[in-house]
């Protein structure tokens, strides 16, 4: 089981071997997974790479590059390393450069990177910090656009899982109410059927049922097998192995066995085989499925971000908006105060000119008064001194 996080765009759990077409990861029959393990998608030109992060060291340490079985091999002994003294190192996670091919072909995804995470059996397995193995894996339904559960058709009702579903659904109901129409599940290695087991679809129903009492309206199950879907991509592309083309041939191919006139059966070449095989493994279907999801979920998440973003902006501006007017009032309101001031000084000033002016126009007035006054004794006085002059000629006449 695993998860996907890239950067609030794509979210994915799955069975990540058949979505990745090559056999890169650590894998044997018992519970491997221990630690989260990134996948990031690269271009077929660039070399692979598995990467290892410890806690407290900024930069990851390189356990192997280059060569599919090689990084394969090395991630193992890693792994069970990890196991057997118990994380001594503080591994947080793995890192593998690898292409996807599931996604190799839209350029919309060329940043997508899937995770694997331990699942339930690990939870039972790990002889170390289960609780952190638990969280881990919980943790990628709030990181997720759409979720996978991949449950084994051998043991799906297994008390792991059950415990799984009832922790998602006890405490995270929130998630499932945001994830409608965003949880899958797989049911996963059905080539383990024998003609004695159920039919697959009565399985299904049962399976259908189960989820339904946990919680889950309406689950949308697939059945697959991802190893007879690995081991025919790889064979299609040429890539496979001689020890794979044996498996292929061992598990797979009598199912695409003819008879001839004389009830000989004849199996053909696993090549030519190969895209019935992948078609009839459920994986295509699931591929096709899942990723249409993540693709417009994708889109939705860019537009939302984007959205967002604008919103983001739009407050920003009406906030500078606000604080401006802000200081525009308040200049206003002191741009007030002094126009008062300047009115009553006008006032007070107008007030004194006209004082000034009424004191002025009393001194006219008294200087006019004692002006006319001064003239009037004059002109009596003259007058006086002229009828003397006169009665003094006249005398003297």
């Amino acid at each position: 089981m695993g998860y996907h996080n890239f950067p609030r765009l794509i979210g994915i759990l799955f069975s990540c071997k058949s979505l990745i077409g090559a056999d890169v990861l650590a894998s044997e029959t018992a519970a491997c997974t221990i630690c989260r393990t990134d996948v990031l998608h690269i271009s077929a030109n660039q070399v692979p790479r598995l990467l290892e992060y410890r806690a407290g060291e900024r930069k990851p340490v390189v356990i192997a590059e280059g060569n599919e079985g090689e990084i394969q091999q090395k991630f193992l002994l890693r792994t069970r390393e990890i196991r057997e003294r118990g994380n001594s190192d503080n591994t947080i996670r793995f890192e593998i450069e690898h292409p996807i091919e599931a996604i190799s072909k839209i350029s919309s995804l060329a940043g997508f990177t899937l995770v694997d995470t331990p699942g339930p059996n690990e939870w039972e397995s790990a002889q170390f910090n289960t609780v952190a193995l638990k969280q881990t894996a919980l943790e990628a339904l709030r990181t997720c656009n759409a979720i996978l559960f991949v449950l084994n058709y051998a043991s799906y009702k297994d008390n792991a899982v059950s415990e799984l579903f009832k922790d998602v659904v006890e405490n995270r109901k929130e998630i499932l109410e945001a994830e409608k129409g965003k949880i899958y599940f797989i049911l996963n290695k059905v080539d383990q059927k024998t003609e004695r087991d159920r039919e697959i679809d009565e399985v299904i129903q049962d399976l259908e049922r189960e989820l339904y009492n946990f919680g889950f309206p309406n689950p949308i199950i697939y059945p697959a097998s991802s190893r007879q879907g690995l081991l025919a991509k790889l064979i299609q592309q040429g890539k496979a192995t001689e020890s794979q083309i044996k498996d292929f041939k061992k598990f797979f191919s009598a199912r695409y066995a003819t008879e001839d006139e004389e009830g000989n059966q004849i199996i053909p070449a696993p090549r030519k085989i190969a895209p019935q095989a992948l078609i009839d493994s459920g994986i295509p279907l699931i591929q096709e499925t899942v990723i249409e999801t993540i693709t417009k979920n994708a889109g939705w998440n860019l537009l939302s971000d984007a959205l967002a973003k604008i919103d983001k902006a739009a407050k920003s501006v009406e906030d500078t908006l606000k604080t401006k007017i802000s200081g525009w009032e308040m200049d206003i309101v002191t741009l007030k105060k002094k126009i008062e001031e300047y009115k009553k000084r006008s006032v007070n000033a107008t007030s004194k000119v006209e004082d000034v002016k009424k004191s002025v126009d009393r001194q006219k007035q008294i200087l006019i008064s004692g002006f006319s006054q001064g003239i009037d004794i004059f002109a009596e006085g003259t007058k006086a001194e002229i009828q003397d002059q006169i009665d003094q000629i006249a005398e003297s006449q």
